[in-house]
Parts: structure tokens; sequence; C-alpha cells
């Protein structure tokens, strides 16, 4: 596993990914505790489409690719699940980590209990996001075997999901958790398309192994 972690969370990603997280909760102004999972939703979703594409593309155009041809595919499909499960641990903790720093802003809440409610509610979604978007464009690298290609056809529908465009797909959208209404703490009219990105991201990493058969 410590071989795993130096492989897929060298200095340099644990250092952007981290600067990222304590500059989004600086620059991002938040009036009430129910805007912080909102706010944070869309940002770590894009932090995670970026930090997870090149699991295996990186792995495949590297001198490696030699390397990863003569191993059992299962071996490698193994490897690649342990390094992207260690990526989303990892962007999940930071992501928990700038939650609880967007309090500097002394965000208003009306009691504790709502307020590690809503705690609960973010931990799920943005879990949720970080397994969509981080096995989207893992897969997308992985099918195009470019790093590059994976994050741009990502981004490309981050950008229509976080659009207005976006939004005429209602609950059924995986971003819907940041247009929810923030005063209704009872609205969980977000919750089928957080439901849907789970499922899609479950099943992006468990077609990895076919993808790396398929195009390693």
């Amino acid at each position: 596993m410590k071989k795993e972690m130096k492989i897929c969370l060298p200095p340099y990603k644990i250092g952007y990914a981290l600067a990222f997280v304590l500059i989004l909760c600086v620059i991002r102004s938040v009036v009430y505790e129910a805007e912080i999972g909102a706010a944070m939703d869309p940002l770590i979703s894009l932090l995670a489409l970026v930090f997870c594409a090149d699991t295996y593309a990186a792995e495949a155009s590297s001198g490696r690719r030699e390397i990863l041809r003569l191993a059992h595919p299962g071996k490698v499909a193994a490897a690649i699940k342990r390094r992207m499960m260690l990526k989303m641990l990892y962007l999940l903790l930071i992501a928990l980590l700038s939650y609880g720093l967007f309090h500097w802003q002394k965000p208003l809440c009306a009691s504790a209990g709502e307020g590690l409610l809503l705690w609960a509610v973010s931990v799920v979604s943005l879990a949720g996001s970080i397994l969509f978007w981080g096995g989207l464009s893992n897969a997308l690298s992985t099918l195009c075997r470019n790093m590059w290609a994976g994050i741009s056809l990502s981004f490309l529908l981050w950008m229509f999901l976080f659009s207005t465009a976006g939004q005429s797909l209602g609950n059924w959208n995986v971003l819907s958790f940041a247009f929810r209404n923030i005063g209704d703490m009872a609205d969980i009219s977000w919750l089928p398309g957080k439901i849907l990105g789970i499922g899609a991201g479950v099943a992006l990493l468990l077609l990895n192994p076919l993808m790396i058969k398929k195009r390693g």
C-alpha cells in the first residue's frame, strides 16, 4: 500500500490539491452554513476529474507500458483500483478539511444539530461527486489513451451540467446538490442526481478491468 501511495500521490499532486481546497475556503464567501456544501460540490468535482485522470493513462504513456503488458490484466486492474480509491479518499479528506475551514467566515446556522446534519449531507454529496467525476475522467483517459482527452471530455460535461442548460435536467443532474434550495432543510430533490452519479461511478470502477484489457 505504501508503494501505491508513492505512485498515485506524489508530492506535487498532494500539494496542488491541498492548495486548491485552502484557496477555495478563502475566496468563496458564504453567509449561511447551508451554502458551504453547495459551494464546494461542483468545485471539488472539478478537482476530482483533474486529479484522477492520470491514474491509468500515466502508466500507459510512460516507460512502464511494457511492464503493464507483461503483467496479468487482473493484477493491473486491481492496482489501478487501489490507486483510485487512495486518490478519492485523499480528496474526500481534504474536502472535509476545507469544509471545516469555511467556518472562519462564521456562517449563520440555527443550531449545532442543524450544522451536524448539514455536514453529514455534504459528506455524502462530496463523496458521490468525487466517485463519479474521478471515475469518469479515469475511464475516458483509459479509453482515449490520453490523460488530456479524459480531462477535456469530462470538463465539457461538467460545464454543461453546471450551466443553465444543465439545470433543465432537474433532479437528475449529478450536480443537482449545488442547485438545491438551501433554505429548506427538508429538500431532498437533489437525491436522484446524486444516486445516479454514485451508481455511474461504481459502474465505471467495476468496468475498469474491461477498459484496461481493451485499451491497455
